[in-house]
């Protein structure tokens, strides 16, 4: 088990919490809170001034290879992912074009 324990984290559904704790076991949140008993975790990250929130998905981003028609003639514009409006699986390596 981990334990993560931030001055700050922003659980998003249950507020902000000054001063707590998160528990991952097996790469799983399984407790977020305040006093929380971290006394059976292998590893224990001390964040004294830390803020802690979840993860942001950027819904919408530019990474891949971007070629402009102009100075390009002939090439692709490949900017968007056009086959689904929510592709997590799609990396910009996939669209790299050499």
């Amino acid at each position: 088990m981990i334990a993560i324990k931030a001055r700050t984290i922003n659980t998003i559904t249950r507020g902000i919490l000054e001063n707590g704790s998160i528990l991952i076991e097996n790469g799983k949140i399984i407790d977020v809170g305040e006093n929380l008993d971290v006394s059976q975790a292998a590893e224990i990250i001390e964040l004294d001034n830390g803020y802690v929130m979840p993860g942001l998905i950027d819904c919408h981003t530019h990474l891949s290879v971007h070629q402009h028609l102009v100075t390009n003639p002939g090439s692709l514009l490949d900017v968007n992912e056009g086959s689904d409006p929510i592709t997590p699986q799609i990396h910009a390596i996939d669209a790299f074009n050499p």
